[in-house]
């Protein structure tokens, strides 16, 4: 779960040059090396590396500015997305939406994508900890971010649909932007799409940030991984060595170049599908072992509704595999993936070396803190 987040927060550097350069041209200059086809230039790395570092900064050095500026970003981005929604129904037209599906190839394609798309609103439990919020209101919490996640993606796929005949959609690096200037028939719509769009990856990368950080924190303060993970900086209060760790994939990133993006979305779906199988079938398995625990947020029909969604999630990693593992040329992918597990193996090595074996008990509590572990 930690290269889910990892792998979205590794990509948006590559995404944030991608939109600044559609507004203000970065230019080619300084080619490194080639990479699956595309040519990596410093000029345009360099962008998505600066973002990085700044990221970097703020999650060290955690202060209320950077709260304010991205509950503002969200704003913006809300807005932005509102403007594409209302343009659509307003000045747009049903016929660009296009003719029927004849066939489920592209409706399985993006139904694949969709794991990647959805995760972000399980980043809420990796910082409940840090929440003043009681348990119950945390769940709460998690199940209104995937309402307004659905409504999110509703609202551009609607606005999309409408405003753009499929011609336009079609075209240019980024469709959106074409579509926002064609349905208004001014440029500088499409250009406060694509402003709307680095706020918006500047708010999501914080969060992913956030999760993937937080994972490695838990894991190291419950002894699964080496201790220096699983420290806070004594000033800021911050989890300084996950955070440079993470912050140095995300600062790498970019020297992949811009076909990496592809990577890191197969392998976040990938990765974040295993989890949620991992998720639905703890919870079946907790509802059969532990039918008196102490539940804050209780789901009705939940063990009926637990083996369904597990199944569900089962055989969504089924066909995902056999399709982007089986079916497709995905030997890069899984170079990266077997780096990280192999980082990881050999950490879990390491610290199982110098701290043996802790009760279950004794990990709970690490991991989830005297606040959410149970009660002995």
């Amino acid at each position: 779960m930690s290269f889910a987040y990892l792998g979205v927060a590794a990509w948006e550097g590559i995404a944030l040059a991608t939109a600044i350069d559609s507004v203000l041209p970065i230019g080619l200059y300084a080619p490194l090396w080639e990479i699956a086809g595309y040519t990596v230039h410093f000029s345009w790395a360099f962008v998505g590396m600066a973002g990085a570092i700044i990221v970097v900064l703020l999650n060290l050095f955690a202060s209320r500015p950077a709260v304010i500026f991205q509950v503002m970003a969200t704003a913006a981005v809300m807005l932005v997305a509102l403007l594409l929604f209302f343009g659509g129904i307003t000045f747009g037209s049903e016929t660009n939406i296009g003719e029927a599906f004849h066939s489920l190839d592209g409706f399985l394609y993006v139904f694949l994508m969709v794991p990647a798309m959805m995760i972000g609103f399980d980043v809420i439990p990796q910082s409940a900890e840090e929440m003043n919020l009681m348990p119950r209101e945390i769940g709460k919490m998690v199940l209104v971010c995937i309402i307004f996640s659905m409504a999110w993606y509703f609202i551009i796929i609607v606005g999309l649909a409408l405003s753009a005949p499929i011609e336009i959609r079609m075209s240019g690096i980024i469709p959106a932007a074409d579509v926002m200037s064609y349905v208004y028939q001014d440029d500088t719509f499409g250009t406060i799409l694509i402003l709307g769009g680095v706020l918006g990856i500047l708010t999501s990368w914080n969060g992913f940030f956030m999760g993937a950080t937080r994972m490695i924190f838990a894991m190291g303060r419950a002894k699964m991984l080496p201790e220096i993970f699983g420290r806070v900086h004594p000033k800021h209060k911050t989890p300084w060595a996950a955070t440079l760790l993470v912050g140095a994939v995300c600062i790498a990133a970019p020297l992949l170049g811009r076909n990496a993006l592809i990577w890191f979305v197969d392998i976040s779906s990938l990765c974040s599908l295993f989890g949620y199988c991992c998720v639905c079938m703890a919870f079946v398995i907790l509802r059969k072992k532990e039918p008196d625990l102490n539940r804050p947020f209780k789901v009705r029909f939940g063990m009926s509704l637990g083996v369904i969604i597990t199944s569900v999630a089962v055989l969504y990693f089924i066909i995902h595999i056999n399709e982007t593992l089986v079916n497709a040329n995905t030997f890069d992918h899984m170079i990266l993936i077997s780096v990280w597990l192999l980082l990881g193996i050999v950490m879990a090595m390491w610290s199982k070396k110098d701290f043996g074996r802790i009760t279950g008990q004794e990990r709970e509590l690490l991991i989830f803190g005297e606040k959410l572990a149970r009660r002995s």
